[in-house]
């Protein structure tokens, strides 16, 4: 199963369509159903709000856990132990003895003097096994240039979907492969964006009216849902190891999984968008 949990709707309000955090009971139903679906990641965040702390009263100890550090721009002067302290708190609070994976949350780290201090506080967390991968969480490929001249990551975490190919298209996505590099997509609904039929669509994104005219013939023609589409999408690249998909619900994760293992082909170059401030969320603001 590809499936990744994403918790950033666990412990704060987040996203496009998000109105609250999800319930302590809802997501123990969540991880109930991922254990008997044989889901086993879960991501999360330190500054996910109280995502880890919730985590760890539900009992994700059968689950393989990667969460990331907050922004270098926040460390004490004492780095590794800045750095090391955070990690030790967060394995408190998710009550598990090891992370699969601890990235970094802020690229922009990478061209801080700060950073070769806290690789090498988390070389050591993953020499004594406290972390089993180091990698790093990006927006954009081009950030991986600064990063690569820093260390090779073990894993990285970046947007693609059947409209944000630049992963892909950057010729990234094959280095990144060639080099061994665990590779896990998010945003591959876009915060939810490309599930919303054409009467729910919020007013600020109405202007990319081409798109939409394309992207819903396309559907109609091919006889797709919205889900189908972004998750065949990213199942039928094999250079995805696997994808993160945030869940706010058990009854979304059920209809995620019954989609989970969809698979297209010949899908319409024209899809691929360049307009950042459509593709990257953070740009929502």
């Amino acid at each position: 199963m590809k499936i990744i949990i994403g918790t950033a709707q666990f412990g704060m309000r987040y996203g496009l369509l998000n109105k609250s955090a999800v319930s302590q009971s809802e997501i123990k139903k969540i991880l109930q159903l991922s254990k008997n679906k044989n889901i086993k990641t879960i991501d999360t965040a330190i500054s996910y709000g109280r995502s880890e702390f919730k985590l760890g009263e539900a009992n994700v100890s059968k689950f393989k856990i990667i969460s990331k550090l907050p922004s270098l721009i926040n460390a004490d002067n004492n780095i590794q132990d800045w750095v090391i302290k955070n990690i030790e708190n967060s394995l408190k609070k998710l009550k598990i003895k090891s992370l699969e994976g601890l990235l970094f949350h802020d690229s922009k780290d990478f061209k801080s003097p700060k950073v070769s201090a806290a690789l090498d506080a988390l070389q050591y967390l993953k020499k004594i096994k406290k972390i089993k991968k180091i990698g790093v969480s990006i927006y954009c490929p081009t950030e991986l240039s600064a990063i690569n001249r820093k260390f090779m990551p073990d894993l990285v975490q970046a947007p693609f979907s059947i409209i944000d190919r630049r992963l892909e298209n950057s010729g990234w996505l094959n280095w990144l492969k060639e080099n061994d590099v665990e590779i896990h997509a998010r945003s591959i609904f876009l915060q939810g964006l490309l599930l919303l039929d054409a009467n729910h669509r919020p007013k600020k994104f109405l202007k990319y009216k081409k798109f939409w005219k394309e992207w819903d013939s396309w559907l109609l023609r091919r006889n797709l849902s919205p889900l189908q589409a972004c998750i065949g999408f990213c199942n039928s690249n094999r250079l995805i190891d696997k994808f993160v998909i945030g869940i706010d619900n058990y009854k979304n994760l059920k209809e995620i999984i019954s989609q989970s293992k969809f698979k297209i082909k010949d899908i319409p170059e024209s899809l691929s968008q360049k307009d950042k401030e459509f593709i990257n969320p953070s740009s929502w603001i």
